[in-house]
């Protein structure tokens, strides 16, 4: 079988903390008029999308399979172009 790989679920466990304690800032900041709730949104999704790329390559994954190793001409788990890590993005709707 396939090893799971669950970065988002993994970093998302890891991150809690500091992900609520920067939300917690951005709605008290807006609250008081600081800093508008959009750039605290931002703040927060900017943290969250380089949390979950860096997971790609710092995550504890089970290593490829040698075939894998074979047909894909590496070890690294989780990057063969790098397109899905490149797609983490985060977007703020107001």
């Amino acid at each position: 079988p396939i090893p799971a790989r669950p970065f988002l679920r993994d970093t998302s466990d890891q991150q809690r903390r500091v992900w609520m304690r920067t939300a917690d800032r951005a709605i008290n900041a807006s609250l008081t008029r600081t800093t508008p709730i959009r750039r605290g949104l931002e703040a927060l999704g900017a943290i969250a999308q380089r949390d979950i790329q860096d997971a790609f390559t710092s995550g504890n994954w089970t290593p490829n399979s040698s075939v894998t190793v074979a047909l894909k001409g590496s070890t690294r788990p989780l990057i063969d172009t790098g397109a899905m890590r490149q797609a983490i993005r985060y977007e703020v709707n107001l």
